[in-house]
């Protein structure tokens, strides 16, 4: 039997298509490999650890608080919050090895996302109608393969439909959101008690910040700053 050597870059090139989650037939064809080979290959190469330690910290909180998100929700949350990219398989990989699991997460926090759940229900009955509120929330779509640009879409949501929406190049950093509060929402919205004039938003980092804060209760609305959990 003859072999022949197989580079390292067509042995990363496998697993990064296996990652993106292309069929396994294809991945075979297109490269010239055996089966045998994917699942070596597979199992054998294993990418760098890609989590920052504060993203690391960052992360390990938002489960905490959020124990029911996919993979695809951490993931487009770790691009908009610290501009770092990776497949699910890669991200499912380093949350395990820094020793992050659903099933480590999930027990501990599941009574605390009914108990959010129940205090914004009763909250809720208690001081607000569905007309006052306005939902501001973003995600973020990229090119398969890693090629060309990647766009974030910000959107603001009443009962009566998108008030506005902006589609930036990139991910929205704590300045875009800033500027779309400000230029985009805060004109849709009205004084306390009207109509529009309850800013609701997830506990996203950017989301956070005292100057949004004060920019939105000048003009006499009011803010409100959920867990995902409470959200759901």
């Amino acid at each position: 039997m003859v072999f022949r050597h197989i580079s390292t870059d067509i042995k990363e090139r496998l697993v990064y298509l296996a990652d993106e989650g292309y069929a396994r037939e294809d991945i075979l064809e297109f490269l010239g490999v055996s089966e045998s080979s994917f699942w070596r290959w597979k199992r054998n190469i294993r990418r760098p650890r890609l989590l920052t330690a504060e993203a690391t910290q960052d992360i390990y909180q938002l489960m905490l608080e959020n124990p029911e998100l996919y993979l695809d929700e951490i993931q487009q949350w770790l691009i908009l919050a610290h501009d770092i990219g990776m497949s699910k398989s890669a991200l499912d990989d380093n949350l395990r090895e820094i020793g992050i699991s659903y099933k480590r997460l999930s027990k501990a926090a599941a009574e605390r996302d009914e108990d959010a759940r129940s205090e914004f229900r009763e909250f809720a009955t208690n001081n607000l109608v569905a007309e006052q509120l306005v939902f501001v929330d973003e995600t973020i779509s990229h090119v398969p393969f890693g090629r060309g640009v990647r766009y974030s879409v910000v959107a603001a949501l009443s009962v009566d439909g998108y008030l506005c929406v902006r589609v930036v190049e990139g991910s929205v950093d704590g300045s875009e959101f800033f500027d779309f509060i400000v230029e985009d929402v805060l004109p849709r919205m009205n004084q306390w008690p009207g109509d529009n004039s309850v800013l609701v938003m997830d506990n996203c980092a950017i989301h956070k910040s005292r100057s949004l804060c004060t920019v939105v209760e000048a003009v006499g609305a009011h803010t409100l700053t959920l867990t995902m959990s409470a959200l759901i």
